[in-house]
This record gives structure tokens, C-alpha cells and sequence, in this order.
């Protein structure tokens, strides 16, 4: 499990970005150090998500947003169906 998530945090990104957000919400379960301080760095460094092509600010913004909701704890509400 932490390859697919180490595999999907490094990943070239298309469209909303939702294939990392849930690979956050993925490692920060795992909670692997390794694992942590890729989601740490998405979280804090605009450049770590500029590298995997997201170019949108807004997008970054949100998706650091969600890496730091998880890092402090709060866990992923539960869609329905």
C-alpha cells in the first residue's frame, strides 16, 4: 500500500488533482515517515506541486489546504451514496 501511495505522491498530475488527494489521504493513514514527509512538503511548498504539473493556484491552494486538514488529524468525511 505505501508503494501505490509513495507512487501516486510523486505522480505527474492531470485535471482537479483528485488522484493525489486521495493518495494523501492514503499516507497520512499509512502514517510511514517517508510517507508523511511527502504529504508535509505538498502541504508547505507550492514548487512540490508545480513540479508535478499543476499550474492552477487555486488547485494548489486547495490541495495544500486538504494535505494540512489531514496532517493535523482530521479524517476524510465519508461520501454517500
Amino acid at each position: 500500500m505505501s508503494e501505490v501511495a509513495t507512487d501516486h505522491l510523486n505522480a505527474q498530475q492531470t485535471g482537479a488533482g483528485l488522484t493525489l488527494r486521495f493518495a494523501i489521504d492514503l499516507a497520512v493513514v499509512l502514517g510511514e515517515p517517508g510517507l508523511l514527509d511527502i504529504v508535509g512538503r505538498l502541504a508547505t511548498d507550492p514548487s512540490e506541486l508545480a513540479a508535478r504539473g499543476l499550474a492552477d493556484p487555486t488547485l494548489i491552494e486547495r490541495i495544500q489546504r486538504h494535505a494540512n486538514t489531514r496532517l493535523s488529524g482530521t479524517l476524510p468525511v465519508p461520501r454517500r451514496p
